[in-house]
């Protein structure tokens, strides 16, 4: 049985793409597999998967000296494959195969170059000296790997060329969590037109174009809806702005439900109580390239998708006839798409069951886990 070890100092222990999909398929696969997570306990086994816990940490200066005590976690563990997934982490899976001699996989989650143009915590005159180093920087490290593995296409072509193995394994959801939902979960308050959106609630996803939607659909079109934010709210401050906001708009308050993070594996139940699916980003530099995963998850789910006009989202809602698009930062084009579903029910049943369809013949884990198995099995070989 071989040993793999997969390393992260960011993400969460149960992060869905590095857990719940690639370090389980490959226990399931027969592979031997330890996480190095962040994580309150030392040690802990999670559905048959290793966590060797880092200290839990508060501030990102604090991640380099983490990166390195990961670094000697890895090295004891004596592994035949190492998987890193930070741009953090390069310099140690470097070292990593430098020193083991083993192979190692950089798994590149987003085009970083363009996000840290869109990272408020960098001084703006600096972002675009920063984002140039670490384009070159990235691009040139990439030939000590035995392979990068890629989130996205328009990120796999930064690094083709460059004599290593390169893999888009898309972020894909399963079809088990969608086959059998969750039905005595308690779920907020439904409204006739249940909307819902679902990860990370800040400004720039969309969440005072989805408040500005709301006003509008329930001022001036006097529809019956609601609306469920499922995740967690950016930061503290934004909270106290959405409660302030709230607080001016009574209506509004009454019908949306900051429901708040949930486990994962929860997500399928909302989703299937809900009629339409938001995915409201707004035109930063990351979200012209990266592909939200949420758009997938509506489709597991048979929602009609209403999403920004952004190559990520519209190259797949025209290709699976799943949902339609909206001018990103205007909450009135937002407002007229739920009012057209609305007053169109067949058309958008006819959108939802197009989205379950092509998610269960492509746009599924299944299909994405056959390309991670077999480029284990090919550094392995």
């Amino acid at each position: 049985m071989n040993n793999v070890c997969l390393i992260t100092t960011v993400h969460a222990a149960l992060d869905t793409r590095i857990f719940f999909r690639e370090a389980k398929s490959l226990q399931e696969a027969g592979y031997r597999v330890t996480l190095i997570v962040q994580y309150p306990e030392k040690s802990d086994i999670v559905d048959g998967i290793v966590i060797n816990g880092l200290p839990e940490i508060k501030n990102r200066f604090q991640r380099f000296f983490l990166g390195w005590l990961a670094y000697w976690k890895a090295v004891d563990l004596g592994s035949d494959i190492y998987h890193i997934h930070d741009p953090e982490l390069i310099p140690v899976g470097v070292f990593l195969r430098l020193l083991t001699r083993k192979p190692v996989i950089y798994d590149v989650h987003e085009h970083y170059p363009d996000a840290i143009q869109d990272r408020t915590w960098i001084p703006s005159w600096l972002r675009n000296t920063l984002s140039t180093i670490f384009d070159f920087l990235e691009k040139y490290f990439a030939g000590f790997f035995s392979a990068i593995i890629s989130a996205d296409e328009v990120i796999s072509e930064r690094f083709i060329g460059r004599g290593i193995l390169v893999e888009t394994i898309y972020n894909f959801p399963e079809r088990k969590y969608f086959a059998n939902p969750n039905d005595q979960l308690s779920l907020p308050e439904k409204h006739p037109i249940q909307l819902i959106y679902v990860g990370a609630i800040t400004p720039q996803r969309g969440l005072w174009v989805m408040l500005d939607m709301m006003e509008i659909i329930l001022d001036d079109f006097q529809i019956d809806v609601g609306l469920w934010l499922v995740g967690k709210i950016g930061t503290e401050l934004e909270m106290r702005d959405i409660e302030d906001r709230l607080s001016d708009h009574l209506k509004l308050k009454s019908r949306v439900d900051f429901v708040g993070w949930i486990p994962f594996g929860n997500v399928p139940t909302f989703l299937r109580k809900a009629d339409i699916g938001l995915v409201p980003l707004q035109p930063i530099s990351k979200f012209y390239k990266n592909i939200p995963t949420k758009q997938f998850e509506y489709m597991a789910a048979g929602l009609p998708i209403i999403g920004s006009d952004l190559p990520p989202i519209r190259k797949f809602l025209e290709a699976s006839q799943a949902g339609i698009v909206a001018t990103p930062s205007n909450p009135r084009s937002f407002a007229d798409k739920v009012k057209c579903l609305s007053e169109n029910p067949d058309y958008a049943t006819s959108l939802g069951r197009r989205g379950i369809q092509a998610f269960r013949e492509i746009y599924n884990w299944e299909t994405e886990e056959t390309k991670l198995l077999s480029l284990y099995q090919e550094l392995l070989n």
